[in-house]
């Protein structure tokens, strides 16, 4: 950082001055203020202690009303709207808003106990990877950021602090974004004439040549470029942009050069001493992806941080960056660093590829004997294209299968190709894109299909648009788009072919998405009966329908049914394709799923730690199914006592639903669900109830009230709750839950009679015993069945037994101690 800087003129609302000014704290609601910790022109940060509703150190903005006109007001404003809008681990949370007494607004905000993230990567000059890495996880913040509508416009190091956490190998670095004081609110109109355009709206060093220029066409490319000046700065050593003067005139040159300079390329601006292997990294790929981060044209930027960040991710994982021409001696230089093994064949399959789409043209087809053979290459090209799907090539690395589709289609656009037959290459590529997982990919390549096939004489309900409209669905389905899953699902099962019962399953699907558990169930009975009534149809068919039934009849806790179904298909997936095959990975987390709601943890377990590895292998760490097993493992993990290596899971895995689905998905909220449960079980209290808390609005929002696992959240807060003995708490949560459980489950499912025993508990302990015995009036029921009881039900009872006694039920009581003791 270049010793001038501090005095830069700069307009943002809180900066980093004199910390040791004397001014006498003013009064916060619930918050005890220790000492001043920042100052800037239009406010001040204070170091305090919130002691409602929890104990927790905080930092406090509060707004020097004197200084400030309605427009620094309205920024405030828009500051707090944005950050409770963000929810994120790398971006610092708001707690509470308001004003204080002499009518001055503030924010209570996360403290982050951390260095600047100029600070952390001067410490780490020499390890570039580190370096790349960390800005991975900023780039991340700011595109999630940014997919709620929200910019930051002044993005520099030190509005990014960087702190150690826990993490399952010991220490990690991770970092956190704070002051979106000067954010705007896309597309909020009501702020936008009020939002301060042009160079004063951000710090001088990292502004965009936009901002600097003081244009009003501001968009998220203005973070990308402030993200470009830092990761220059952090792996050259130095901005690109620097002077020596200070103050205004030091602001007006930065601007001056912003605008109308030439940037230099990072490795040509290293210092004579720079090492060989840093001048190499950056001449070979760094250079480009820094240097298209600071483009000079937004147009010719990243359009967004997350694209940036998976160049990042290419570069760190030897993949393709994406902002380096991608010559032919490229990319097979880059293959042949990552599969020197594989080379030869991927290079034939490439060869192959390219050789059979290029000939097909218009000019070429003249007759029906060259038609049919044109036909048979296409049916060549299909297999070839088939073959990348996991369940053929396993263990064959996604990125080099992603690079061998790439390529498939750059084939195709080489000439003017026969309609049908590139119909049937489009098909394959939409089949073989959605089996790793690239279901926005195999949706366009699924679209062009239909416009081919329309455009060649089909109609909408033949069967090949129809097995289309399937295929559609179920990666919207996959996508988590519902609204646009159900049309195509719907015109698809109007049939009574394979493809309408197909389409049949994949409705089944979507019902479960949307918590539909029992539509779900009675579409996935209809598609069976459908399969075994059709001659011909492959015992596979029918084994995934079946699959996917044991898991909606466990997630509806018939338990008991479920196992035996979950077992044969996962021992007749190992028999019939190996231990490598996606079907049978995915038979195997299903039989975990069922096992744990069994109690079965450590059976369980150890089936899910022999199946994760070659899920990743074979799917790649991001694939839904891959996550969706490491979801499992943690609850495994979490029931046999070894909560801190779950919640590292836990946390894991909701990063990184959240990355892929965002945070609006069902499985991301479910992640989020999970993950609080398991802090409020290892006793991180604050951490589990601001989890709770953003779970809770995010499935409010995205899912309403009466879905599933909104419900099964809400219960679980209401059980934390319980265990924190805020008892007026728990009893609001849960009187509007448990109703709404037993509605959706029924009244004996396992996650309503915990939620009525959480409720009866926090009656208990209000003092109402006989409410708590009306919550469990089916306790003595329960107890009384001659069976052993299960955890639940032994919690359920125990509770029922000590509300009976404080009821003055002696003899339910009685009765009820004497099950328990043989239930025991």
């Amino acid at each position: 950082m270049d010793p001038g800087e501090k005095h830069l003129a700069t307009d943002f609302l809180f900066g980093r001055v004199d910390k040791g000014a004397d001014a006498p704290p003013p009064r916060v609601r619930g918050v005890r203020l220790d000492r001043l910790i920042g100052e800037g022109a239009f406010g001040v940060v204070w170091f305090g202690e919130q002691f409602e509703p929890v104990t927790r150190p905080v930092a406090v903005k509060i707004l020097r009303m004197a200084s400030l006109g309605t427009a620094a007001v309205r920024r405030f404003e828009a500051e707090k709207l944005a950050l409770a809008r963000l929810e994120h681990p790398h971006i610092a949370h708001i707690l509470d808003a308001g004003s204080t007494a002499d009518g001055s607004p503030y924010l209570v905000m996360e403290y982050v106990e951390g260095v600047s993230l100029d600070e952390w990567c001067a410490r780490r000059r020499d390890d570039t990877r580190a370096l790349v890495r960390m800005f991975v996880q900023v780039a991340r913040a700011i595109g999630y950021a940014h997919r709620q509508g929200i910019l930051h416009r002044d993005l520099k190091p030190a509005n990014v602090l960087v702190r150690a956490v826990r993490g399952a190998g010991g220490e990690v670095d991770e970092p956190k974004v704070i002051d979106f004081g000067v954010a705007k609110l896309v597309g909020f109109d009501a702020l936008r004439t009020e939002t301060r355009q042009g160079p004063a709206a951000a710090t001088p060093a990292y502004m965009s040549p936009e901002i600097a220029s003081g244009s009003a066409e501001i968009d998220g490319r203005v973070d990308v470029w402030s993200l470009g000046v830092m990761i220059h700065e952090a792996i050259v050593g130095h901005r690109p942009f620097r002077t020596e003067r200070e103050g205004l005139s030091g602001a007006l040159e930065l601007q001056r050069q912003i605008v109308e300079d030439r940037i230099r390329r990072p490795s040509s601006a290293l210092p004579p001493g720079a090492s060989r292997a840093l001048r190499a990294a950056l001449e070979d790929e760094l250079d480009w992806i820094i240097m298209r981060a600071l483009a000079k044209s937004p147009s010719e930027r990243y359009t967004t941080p997350d694209e940036l960040a998976d160049d990042l991710e290419r570069w760190l994982s030897g993949g393709n960056v994406q902002a380096r021409p991608s010559t032919a001696g490229y990319r097979l230089r880059k293959l042949a660093r990552r599969h020197k093994a594989a080379l030869t064949i991927a290079t034939t399959l490439f060869a192959a590829l390219a050789i059979a789409v290029a000939g097909l043209t218009y000019g070429l087809i003249e007759s029906r004997q060259q038609a049919a053979r044109w036909r048979r290459i296409a049916d060549l090209n299909r297999s070839m294209l088939t073959a990348l799907d996991p369940g053929f090539a396993q263990g064959l690395d996604a990125s080099l299968m992603r690079l061998t589709l790439v390529e498939a289609e750059y084939a195709l656009s080489q000439g003017e190709t026969d309609p049908i037959v590139e119909a049937e290459i489009r098909s394959a590529l939409g089949a073989a894109y959605a089996s790793i997982g690239e279901y926005e990919e195999a949706v366009r390549q699924y679209g062009r299909e239909r416009l081919l096939r329309i455009g060649g004489g089909a109609a909408e309900g033949d069967a090949s648009i129809r097995s289309i409209d399937n295929a559609v669905g179920r990666a919207f389905v996959e996508l988590g788009n519902t609204d646009a899953a159900r049309e195509p699902l719907l015109k698809a099962s109007r049939g009574r072919d394979l493809i309408a019962a197909n389409a049949v399953q994949n409705l089944a699907a979507l019902a479960a998405h949307l918590g539909d558990l029992e539509r779900a169930d009675e579409l996935l009975r209809e598609a069976m009966d459908r399969k075994r009534s059709i001659p011909g149809v492959p015992p596979a068919s029918i084994q995934g329908a079946r699959q996917e039934w044991a898991l909606v009849l466990a997630q509806r806790g018939r338990y008991a049914d479920a196992e035996p179904i979950a077992r044969e298909l996962y021992a007749q997936q190992l028999t019939d394709r190996g231990e490598r095959h996606p079907s049978t990975l995915r038979a195997a987390n299903n039989l975990a799923e069922v096992l744990l709601a069994l109690g079965k943890p450590a059976e369980a377990r150890a089936l899910l730690e022999s199946a994760i590895g070659r899920l990743s292998e074979v799917l790649g760490d991001a694939h839904a199914d891959t996550l969706s097993a490491r979801n499992n493992l943690a609850q495994a993990l979490l029931e046999l006592g070894e909560a801190a290596a779950a919640t590292d899971l836990y946390r894991a895995n909701r990063d990184a639903f959240l990355d892929r689905y965002g945070m609006d998905d069902p499985r991301s909220i479910l992640a989020g669900a999970n993950l609080a449960q398991c802090l409020a079980m290892e006793r991180a209290w604050d951490d589990a109830e601001r989890e709770f808390r953003a779970t809770a609005d995010r499935a409010l929002r995205a899912l309403g009230s009466d879905h599933a696992v909104t419900l099964a959240n809400d219960a679980n807060f209401g059980a934390y709750l319980v265990e924190r003995e805020r008892w007026a708490e728990a009893v609001v949560v849960l009187e509007r839950a448990s109703p709404l459980i037993e509605r959706e489950l029924g009244r004996r499912h396992p996650q309503c009679l915990a939620a009525r025993a959480a409720l009866a508990r926090a009656c208990v302990g209000l003092g109402q015993a006989a409410r708590a015995l009306e919550v469990l009036d089916d306790a003595e029921s329960i107890a009384a069945r001659g069976q052993p009881l299960n955890r639940v039900e032994q919690h359920a009872v125990g509770i029922a037994y000590r509300a009976a006694q404080a009821a003055g039920r002696d003899e339910l009581a009685e009765r009820l101690a004497a099950a328990l003791g043989a239930g025991r």
